[in-house]
């Protein structure tokens, strides 16, 4: 019994020490000495040591202004042994706002971490100047406004004419500049200034006088042999008896082609007013340069007198002109340097004007008289082949009279006018086209057409007319004024004692047929136009002549000489042909119904008012 409580004290002490090693059970687990218990004494860890605060140090905002060094911000104060200080963006170049930061950190110490700000401002761009009015000569390049001093890195300059940013003007004239000069580091600078570009004054006087051209041949766009010497009357034909058909003039116009006759003519005219001044522009061209040399602050007008002529130079940035009087005609000589065109105003009388346009390919003259008759003619060449451009109006009491207009075609072989000037039916719609030699500038044949409306229908007259030279069988022909039918005249032809006889359409009048008593043929008579040159005037006159002439109406062209041998061979033994070649009627034929609808293009393009605004201007 006893070995065995022995046995389970011993095994409870074994636990209870093996409890105290484990889990430090008993009276003084701390091992504290100072009581005077009986457990086991033990030494304390020593405690953790304080750390120091960092103290003394400031870190400082501060504001530069730019100057392509670099600032840095750093920390003030004595820093301990052992710290270290690490940054972040505390150092710029260019302007603008720096967050920067410090920290200081070392064994012992708390880390301390300071902020500040650096600030770097746009610097002042200094030393730059503009002055506000400069001028450059005219060279053909582009210019732009200088600026004294020289310009910091970085920065751009940009120049304004008004709202739009340039590059460079090179007119002559005034501009108004805005200089803008920026960049990152600096603040914007801007000047306003002007920059004038002057014509180079050491040649601008034989610049002036050399875009004046030279006096123009007004009738250099139509072929040689129409020059109006060309176009004389040698004989007036006297019809009351038989006159022989070879000795008809044949080197007459037609009304379409006589009004661009008579309207160059006034130009040849005019022209005579004008020479003077172009046989003087040396003597002017030398006066002018003297007085250009001496650097005038106005070489914008100058006036002087030459060989008579007292003579004014004006100047703008578009335009030269030179004003004169010869004979006490007014005359104003342009040039354009845009269109690169010159011309001439004549101020024939107190109210009339005559006006010219010359271009390197073309010519445009027009006539005005007392606001009541405008005429204007325009030729534009295209190598061998010159367009032109005719319109005529007369008016009066604000009503129009007259009103034509032409289309002129003109090359190597044939001259062609087709408009609505000429011989018409009245009330009808009619064209008329003239076609011409261009190498004879005799009339080769004429088509017209009439549309006249008649009880609600229109009825179409195309007539072919012919030159009687163009006609077999026709020698001699004789007038009477006497009404024959339609024909105004009684004609005979061949010394024969009956008059010819035409041949009707056919039919019966009628809604349908408004035709039928027309005449499919006849030879009727037709003004002509020729020139006389006056000596006393020093200008061509214009007479007039009438001249015979066959028509047939288109579509009986071919039945022609039948139908005249049918209605005429009681009285006549040899039978009437066209001869016309292959070649002319072709030309005809092509003026008449080609060119129309070119015609129809242009015939209402210029109106009266248009031709005085360009005289006046």
């Amino acid at each position: 019994m006893k070995k065995k409580l022995l046995a389970i004290l011993t095994t409870i002490l074994l636990v209870c020490s093996a409890c105290t090693l484990l889990f430090g059970c008993g009276d003084n687990s701390a091992g504290d000495t100072t009581n005077g218990g009986g457990g086991t004494s033990q030494t304390p860890p020593p405690a953790q040591a304080e750390l120091k605060e960092i103290t003394g140090i400031s870190f400082s905002s501060k504001e530069y202004v730019f100057d392509a060094n670099e600032k840095v911000l750093l920390v003030e104060g004595s820093i301990p042994t052992g710290v270290s200080v690490s940054y972040k963006d505390n150092k710029g170049t260019n302007a603008g706002t720096y967050n920067a930061t410090a920290t200081l950190s070392g064994e012992g110490y708390k880390t301390l971490t300071l902020s500040a700000t650096l600030i770097i401002n746009k610097a002042d761009i200094t030393n730059l100047s503009v002055e506000e009015t400069q001028t450059v000569i005219e060279d053909g390049k582009t210019h732009l406004p200088k600026i004294v001093g020289n310009l910091p890195n970085g920065v751009t300059v940009k120049y304004y004419v008004g709202e739009n940013e340039s590059t460079g003007v090179s007119s002559v004239g005034t501009h108004v500049f805005r200089i803008v000069i920026s960049g990152q580091n600096y603040n914007t600078l801007t000047f306003d200034c002007s920059l004038k570009i002057k014509l180079d004054l050491s040649n601008l006087a034989s610049n002036v006088f050399a875009a004046f051209g030279k006096t123009p041949d007004p009738w250099s766009f139509l072929p040689e042999c129409f020059s109006p010497e060309n176009k004389s009357l040698n004989q007036t034909p006297d019809y009351t008896n038989f006159y022989s058909v070879s000795n008809i003039p044949k080197n007459g116009i037609g009304k379409q082609l006589n009004v661009a006759y008579g309207l160059l003519n006034k130009t040849s005219t005019a022209l005579s007013f004008v020479r003077p001044i172009y046989t003087a522009f040396n003597a002017m061209q030398a006066v002018y340069t003297t007085f250009l040399s001496s650097s005038p602050d106005d070489y914008t007008y100058y006036e002087n007198e030459v060989a008579g002529i007292n003579f004014k130079i004006y100047i703008t940035d578009t335009q030269y002109v030179l004003s004169a009087s010869v004979k006490s005609v007014q005359v104003v000589i342009f040039s354009d340097l845009a269109t690169k065109t010159y011309g001439a105003k004549i101020q024939l009388t107190e109210t009339s004007i005559l006006k010219y346009t010359v271009s390197e390919n073309s010519l445009l003259v027009a006539m005005d008289i007392l606001d009541h008759s405008a005429t204007q003619l325009e030729f534009v060449r295209n190598n061998k082949e010159v367009l032109g451009y005719m319109y005529e109006f007369i008016c009066a009491n604000d009503k129009t009279l007259v009103s034509t207009s032409t289309l002129i075609d003109i090359n190597e072989d044939y001259t062609t006018l087709i408009g609505t000037k000429g011989d018409f039916i009245p009330t009808a719609v009619s064209r008329n086209c003239e076609v011409y030699s261009s190498k004879t500038g005799n009339l080769v044949g004429t088509e017209v057409r009439e549309e006249l409306t008649i009880g609600g229908q229109t009825a179409t007259y195309n007539t072919l007319w012919y030159t009687l030279d163009d006609v077999l069988g026709i020698d001699s022909i004789k007038k009477v004024d006497e009404q024959n039918f339609s024909n105004p005249d009684t004609i005979y032809i061949n010394n024969a004692n009956d008059s010819i006889h035409s041949k009707n359409v056919g039919g019966f009048p009628s809604k349908n047929n408004p035709k039928a008593l027309s005449r499919r043929f006849d030879i009727e008579f037709k003004t002509m136009y020729f020139y006389t040159y006056n000596q006393e005037k020093q200008e061509y006159e214009t007479t007039s002549c009438e001249i015979p002439m066959l028509f047939v109406q288109e579509e009986y062209v071919d039945s022609f000489a039948v139908d005249f041998v049918a209605e005429n061979s009681d009285y006549l033994n040899s039978s009437v042909t066209i001869l016309t070649s292959s070649q002319d009627k072709t030309a005809v034929n092509y003026g008449y119904y080609t060119l129309l609808t070119a015609y129809d293009l242009i015939k209402e393009l210029v109106t009266f008012d248009k031709i005085v605004a360009y005289c006046k201007a």
